[in-house]
């Protein structure tokens, strides 16, 4: 049960770290869900630190911006287990933000679909890193 949870630890919120993403991350894509992210390697505390960001210009009210997070959020809380796990025994830290990018609001099976093939992306993201960063850190 413990593995489900999406604890403050585990939440980005400095605005350095998000400049960054954008200035020199790499993202996965599967709609209408997008991920930009930056891998270190050799961090202290490994893991995975995301954050979640909706439109204002494409959804108005916040009532609508509010459930699509939700529904973000919860697809990442229920299927992120696997690759916490790689991320923890390789002592890599993933900073990243999920971007909504579909004009409307969908249902959660999509978007739970669309979450499922960008982890499994990202697993194999991390096993290429560390297979590129055993001669330098910089990849």
């Amino acid at each position: 049960m413990s593995g489900f949870l999406f604890p403050k630890e585990e939440r980005l919120k400095s605005s350095k770290t998000i400049a960054r993403l954008f200035r020199e991350g790499n993202s996965e894509f599967s709609y209408p869900v997008k991920f930009v992210f930056v891998i270190q390697g050799s961090s202290i505390a490994p893991g995975i630190k995301v954050a979640v960001s909706v439109s204002g210009k494409k959804f108005k009210r916040a009532v609508d911006r509010n459930i699509i997070k939700r529904r973000l959020r919860e697809a990442f809380r229920l299927q992120k287990s696997e690759l916490l796990d790689e991320l923890l025994s390789r002592q890599i830290l993933m900073e990243g933000m999920f971007i909504y990018v579909a004009n409307d609001i969908v249902d959660y099976q999509i978007i739970a679909v669309a979450m499922k093939k960008i982890l499994t992306g990202l697993s194999k993201e991390t096993i290429q890193y560390q297979s590129h960063s055993g001669d330098s850190t910089d990849c």
